[in-house]
């Protein structure tokens, strides 16, 4: 912004804020200089910035949710109101858990790599690796649907990635085409981790949670629990829309009118059966009808999906009945599970999460 905007409405006793919303380039946070604007949302902004220190360019997000603070001098971010002072707190150190956690991931495969967090200018940042390539969202609309062997080199480095992820106790809940950014020969990086926004959208009524339709699970727009499961749902979206070249339906619509239409009813030429039958497993509106983990051994070497597939029939790995995701090779992650059962009792539950739902929605708009 070129002029600051003052804060209408400032509480008596409330310091003097003016939001200049972003920090000006040149301006230094620890060892790093500010360059440019990446990006910004509701809940952070994004730089470009330089390690003075190590001379590389990385990017660095800032924890500045927009509904509950607001920068003073340019420099220092402030809570609000001082009611707003809990949840900015609480959210801060939830920022600050992501970064420490993502910190500690530094080597694991298709995840975006973060170098360093830190506290400054009353507010936290995580400062990670400066990426180059177009998304996964940008290669569909430019080039159309993937082949199998581009899904391949896609998937697997991904369920690895986030096998590790979810054993350290982290979810990323907002996996989707315009998350995953793809080099030059088409491998993957996951980026934008939404936990510690997701948090804060469930626990203060000022930060409205964003869903992308078609992406996001069931439980997401419910006050139901999430898990594994739920990254499993949005990177079988994402892989439905690559191989289909569509969004498969949101879970909100097909929580009362299901009309997925499964890949294994479309079968795409060149893909192995299994795989396509374990994507639409993973995008089962209710989530015990889903993979629960994608633990378990992981590939050692594997010249295609379909040759392991196979393998792992031959070894009896995969079933039908009693199926247990943990305990197959990554390439056969991807299997057929028992059908969804949708009887009464799950959907009169998925109904009532949905009621209330769109209860606590007209809530908060006042309606």
């Amino acid at each position: 912004m070129t002029d600051p905007t003052q804060i209408a409405g400032q509480p008596t006793g409330e310091p003097s804020q003016v939001d200049y919303v972003t920090l000006r380039p040149g301006q230094t946070i620890g060892r790093y200089e500010i360059v440019a604007v990446l990006g910004q949302g509701g809940f952070g902004i994004t730089y470009r910035a330089r390690d003075v220190q190590l001379g590389r360019e990385v990017a660095i997000k800032e924890y500045l949710p927009s509904a509950l603070a607001v920068r003073q001098d340019g420099t220092t971010v402030l809570p609000r109101t001082t009611k707003m002072a809990d949840d900015f707190g609480w959210g801060r150190e939830r920022f600050v858990t992501e970064g420490r956690t993502m910190a500690s991931l530094h080597h694991v495969p298709a995840i975006v790599k973060v170098f360093d967090y830190l506290e400054a200018n009353g507010t936290a940042y995580i400062v990670m690796e400066l990426l180059s390539g177009r998304t996964l969202e940008e290669r569909i609309a430019q080039d159309g649907k993937l082949s199998p062997e581009e899904v391949d080199r896609i998937l697997w480095p991904l369920l690895d990635g986030l096998e590790q992820v979810h054993t350290a106790g982290f979810l990323h809940r907002d996996i989707k085409p315009a998350n995953i950014l793809l080099d030059a020969t088409g491998n993957p990086t996951l980026i934008d981790f939404g936990a510690s926004r997701a948090a804060m959208a469930g626990r203060s009524t000022a930060l409205t949670a964003i869903f992308t339709p078609g992406y996001a699970a069931a439980e997401q727009m419910t006050s139901a629990k999430q898990g594994p499961w739920t990254d499993i749902y949005g990177l079988s979206a994402t892989l439905y829309h690559a191989i289909a070249g569509r969004v498969p339906p949101s879970a909100f619509d097909r929580m009362l009118n299901d009309t997925y239409e499964p890949l294994a009813n479309l079968k795409p030429a060149g893909f192995a059966p299994g795989v396509l039958a374990g994507i639409d497993a993973g995008l089962a509106v209710i989530a015990s009808d889903r993979p629960q983990s994608i633990g378990g051994c992981r590939r050692a070497k594997c010249p295609s999906a379909a040759s392991e597939f196979a393998r792992c029939h031959a070894q009896g790995a995969v079933k039908h009945d009693g199926f247990s995701w943990d305990q197959l090779n990554p390439s056969c992650l991807l299997q057929h599970v028992t059908p969804l059962r949708a009887n009464e009792m799950r959907w009169n539950r998925m109904r009532f999460h949905l009621i209330s739902f769109r209860s606590s929605i007209s809530q908060r708009n006042g309606d």
